[in-house]
């Protein structure tokens, strides 16, 4: 059984790990281009999105649920311990 400063270092690595995670994906699915489109210098013609997300709705959901599932974990190892029946 791990102690209470123990299970609290596993919480931070994970809260850090699923961060780590997230940031990998997101910035692997941005187009390589960044979101230029071309316009010509010196021209009132801007891009008002400096990227293009198609998938907007995954950029929300998937930290939303990374963020439910750590504090799922969380609570989880930080609940207090029952002390165990003698058998």
């Amino acid at each position: 059984m791990m102690s209470l400063p123990q299970r609290a270092v596993l919480v931070v690595a994970a809260g850090v790990a699923f961060a780590v995670a997230w940031l990998w994906w997101y910035f692997g699915t941005l187009p390589a281009d960044g979101g230029w489109f071309a316009y010509a210098p010196n021209t009132q013609v801007t891009d008002t999105y400096l990227v293009v997300r198609e998938r907007q709705i995954e950029h929300l959901l998937i930290p939303l649920g990374m963020v439910a599932v750590w504090t799922a974990l969380s609570l989880w190892l930080l609940a207090p311990t029952r002390p165990r029946p003698d058998e």
